[in-house]
């Protein structure tokens, strides 16, 4: 909705979306985090790259933090270059985040988005 209303106003362009989740678990533990990604540019600004957008206090997990608790590895954590386009102001670039699982047992992992 904040993106539809924003354009509307021709404030600034569309930006990674709202509440992007990733759930991933076993029988013994679930992990839930929200996904950052990029927002859009205005109209003489460009967008943030690797942020959460349009959200209340959220952030994604900390590396150190997500593989001290879980199972996990995280293989990749950075930005996608050149993922907010081009244009006099740029959008900001969304995230790449790879994660290697190092559980026994069988995970289950989920992404909610728009």
């Amino acid at each position: 909705v904040t993106d539809v209303i924003l354009k509307a106003f021709r404030a600034a362009a569309a930006s990674q979306g709202c509440m992007n989740n990733l759930t991933f678990g076993d029988a013994r533990f679930g992990m839930y985090e929200t996904i950052g990604g990029g927002s859009g540019a205005g109209p003489t600004w460009h967008g943030a790259s690797g942020v959460q957008c349009h959200m209340t206090n959220t952030r994604i997990t900390d590396v150190e933090v997500l593989e001290r608790r879980y199972p996990v590895v995280v293989r990749r954590f950075e930005l996608r270059a050149g993922s907010g386009g081009v244009g006099q102001f740029c959008g900001g670039d969304g995230l790449v985040r790879e994660i290697e699982f190092r559980s026994e047992n069988a995970m289950v992992a989920s992404i909610c988005s728009e």
